[in-house]
Formats: C-alpha cells, structure tokens, sequence
C-alpha cells in the first residue's frame, strides 16, 4: 500500500523544474534548427514567384507585340546598349508610364503615337491578374512616370511597383527590370532571369543601359 501512495504522489506531483527545463531546452534546439529552414524555403518562394510573374510578363508582351503590329506600330525612339555586342542598338520601351494608365483604365486614344504600348500594357496586366478592377492586383502601378534610374525604395514607397520593357523594332523583348513588392528586382536579359532583393540603395536600369535616341 505504502508503494502504491508514493507512486500516486509521483503522478501527482507533475513534472519537476529541472524536466521543465530540459523540455524547454529541447524546444528551442529543434527551433533554431527548423526556423532558417522554414524561412529559407519561404525566401525561395518568394524568389521563385518573383521570375515566374516577369516571366508571364515578358512572353505576354512579346505575343502582344505580334497581335497588335498591324493594328498600330509601336515607337523605337531609344537606344538599348545590348550586352553581348556592347553596342547601342535602336529600341522602344514600356514602363510605369502606361503600365500605370492601363491599369486605371484610362481613356487613351488610339490617336495617340504610343498606343500600340497602351494595348500591350492592358495585355501583360490582365495576364498577370492585375487589370483593370481587379480586386486583388498581383502588381500596382500608381506612379505613371518613368522609373529609369531611380531608387527603387524611394520610387515605390507609395505601394507602387516598377518596370521597364526594352524592345526591339522587330518585336521580342530585349531587357526587362520589374521592382515587385518594393522585395524583388527582377532582370531579364539574354533570354535569362535573375532576383536580388532589393536593398536601401538599389536603383532601377539608367541611362547607361538605356538612352533616348
């Protein structure tokens, strides 16, 4: 009877500091090996979702190009420093300018020179889910101004994205830089997509990428 109360009085008692403590210290062991992995894989995600949406982008444009050549020519009034030949090339170029006017729906008339960009835009915002009246736009461009070579954090500090679209006389799209969610810089060039985060001081393509003709 006697070892029957102590046995009672063990389970009664709980668990003792010192289990407590090791329970703890087995806790937090097993969350700073899983927290950098979790938040790795998150990062990656994030990454990864980035390219996928400039790539969408990027594809879009170029069928865009195809569909509305006949209907309206698009204007090449710059000049593109191409990589490979590190020479200036003659190019047009689309960025927050209209991206931001497609997406409000602007009444743009199809006088305008630029309104083939105008038609292209509507085309690569709806592709990305971010037209017109959509609820929930995966990207927003609220500054219609052009982006090249500004600071990017203080560019979009207003919840406003930011891209710029090279392309050559031909179609096909030559360069592209899309700053996603003020996190993501996505590059494309050469046919190859790269994303660095976006740091205090990272600035969006200049003038010696890109220049007016």
């Amino acid at each position: 009877m006697a070892g029957d109360k102590t046995v009672k009085s063990r389970k009664n008692a709980g668990y003792s500091l010192v289990e407590l403590i090791v329970v703890i210290a087995i806790i937090v062991v097993l969350m700073s090996v899983l927290i950098p992995g979790v938040v790795g894989y998150i990062k990656t995600a994030s990454r990864l979702s980035a390219i996928n949406t400039v790539r969408v982008m990027v594809t879009t444009m170029e069928v865009s190009m195809l569909e509305h050549s006949m209907e309206k020519k698009v204007i090449i009034n710059k000049l593109y420093k191409d990589r490979s030949s590190n020479q200036f090339i003659d190019a047009g170029y689309l960025t927050n300018y209209m991206l931001a006017r497609a997406q409000r729906n602007e009444n743009y008339s199809k006088n305008n020179n630029d309104y083939a960009d105008f038609l292209i835009a509507k085309d690569i915002l709806e592709a990305v889910k971010s037209g017109p009246g959509e609820p929930h736009p995966v990207l927003k461009f609220t500054k219609d101004v052009r982006p090249t070579g500004q600071t990017i954090k203080t560019f979009c500090n207003d919840d406003s994205d930011a891209a710029v679209f090279v392309y050559a006389p031909e179609g096909g799209v030559l360069y592209a830089q899309v700053a996603i969610k003020n996190t993501w810089l996505v590059t494309y060039e050469d046919s190859a997509y790269s994303a660095v985060e976006i740091k205090s001081n990272t600035k969006m393509v200049g003038n010696e990428k890109i220049k007016d003709n």
